[in-house]
């Protein structure tokens, strides 16, 4: 009985916050030209506007302090030690297959850090007592293919959804302590003319994508699959590997559907196996892509049903999973009613796990996002304030006299 008066108690509180109508409330912090950064309803928020270069300068610029802290307290931590960090992560990232593009916007990240904090000691790295270079900024782009996380997805659409609209629901779980809670930030990169572009809930200081949405509301989550290591820097050298959060952004910002991401990740070889949920407003899909698949992006679509879950092994290759990746993934496929949001909401707090950094809820018809974000080491962000955010509402705030002086 305890149990179940528990478990109303939840549900009654996912369903104040989910329905609740809140007026949008955005605080500009700092501004750099026509990018800013700030908060909405909470959430930390920066939309950076411009081309590529454009857009990573001015993430230095208003996220200088930001980067530092993170890369002193959760990325070099992370590497288990100093030693660790300069004898096997540099050599491995350096190894790795950067696209010109990526090292002209990692050299545009530290020219807008070297702008906001123009002393030397003001950049410098506590542990390894020096100040930050591009190779540190590169070695944070590759955390994913060098600390692996366990993730769960699940779509829902006709008969599953509440008014049929296509949802994706999606918690994404990782090690964190304070400096990594910290750290996340709901980023917008758009051109100026706002025709392009995507929008990722990730960390200061990321170029990639974690779990993002582009301008056609093309939805990608990425989810970590077991993969035998290589044996050597050797072999990682003639592997050539991609960092895969850049490769799936360059994928997600070609995509007009779901689908054609597929495009952009076959045959780009990477160090860590990957299941991508992808939707769009008329079809959601989880691509399997790994050298399991030889590096193919191979589509899986649940045609029986309207939903489709996703957690951290490839289909018909349960033995190669994260501990409870089964369990997570048959509690999300047993769904057999309607689902809306506040319903999806108690689906991923029903899989969460302490490690949970994020849980969001996006609707790509609408380019809107329900975003919870962990408050709490150790508790998962499902027990967070849910706040609903959409593409428009950020990209068409025009910065006002007013936020110019008080950001200043």
């Amino acid at each position: 009985m305890r149990t179940i008066l528990l478990f109303l108690i939840f549900q009654c509180f996912v369903l104040t916050y989910s329905l609740a109508s809140e007026s949008i409330a955005i605080q500009v912090e700092k501004i750099h030209e026509n990018s800013w950064r700030g908060s909405v309803n909470g959430i930390p928020v920066m939309v950076l506007l411009g081309d590529p270069e454009e857009r990573a300068f001015a993430h230095g610029v208003l996220a200088a302090d930001e980067i530092l802290d993170l890369m002193n307290d959760y990325v070099i931590p992370q590497a288990g030690s100093t030693t660790r960090y300069k004898r096997f992560l540099k050599p491995l990232v350096s190894r790795m297959h950067w696209r010109s593009g990526w090292n002209e916007e990692l050299d545009a990240m530290l020219a807008g850090i070297e702008q906001a904090l123009p002393k030397a000691d003001e950049r410098k790295l506590k542990a390894l007592k020096r100040p930050i270079q591009r190779h540190d900024l590169a070695i944070a782009n590759a955390l994913a293919d060098w600390a692996p996380f366990a993730c769960s997805s699940l779509s829902v659409w006709g008969e599953s959804s509440e008014g049929g609209l296509l949802r994706t629901a999606r918690n994404l779980d990782y090690p964190g302590n304070r400096a990594l809670i910290d750290g996340i930030c709901l980023i917008i990169h758009t051109s100026k003319a706002h025709d392009t572009g995507f929008l990722n809930l990730g960390w200061f200081g990321g170029l990639g994508a974690y779990t993002a949405m582009n301008h056609h509301g093309v939805f990608a989550a990425i989810h970590d699959v077991p993969v035998s290591p290589p044996n050597s820097m050797q072999e990682i050298a003639d592997l050539a590997p991609e960092p895969r959060t850049l490769v799936i952004r360059d994928a997600l910002l070609n995509a007009k559907r779901a689908t054609d991401l597929r495009t952009g990740l076959d045959d780009v070889p990477v160090l860590m196996g990957n299941n991508l949920a992808v939707s769009d407003s008329q079809e959601a899909a989880v691509i399997a892509w790994s050298k399991h698949t030889k590096f193919a992006a191979k589509i899986t679509k649940n045609t029986n049903r309207n939903h489709i879950a996703c957690t951290n092994h490839h289909p018909h290759k349960t033995a190669l999973a994260f501990p409870d990746s089964i369990k997570r993934y048959k509690s999300l496929d047993a769904t057999s009613q309607k689902l809306d949001v506040a319903a999806l909401q108690s689906k991923l707090h029903q899989v969460s796990r302490r490690t949970t950094v994020h849980s969001v809820i996006a609707e790509p018809a609408t380019r809107r996002m329900f975003i919870a974000l962990q408050q709490r080491v150790g508790q998962s962000a499902t027990h967070a304030r849910w706040v609903e955010i959409t593409w428009n509402e950020l990209t068409e705030h025009h910065i006002s006299t007013k936020e110019i002086k008080q950001a200043k």
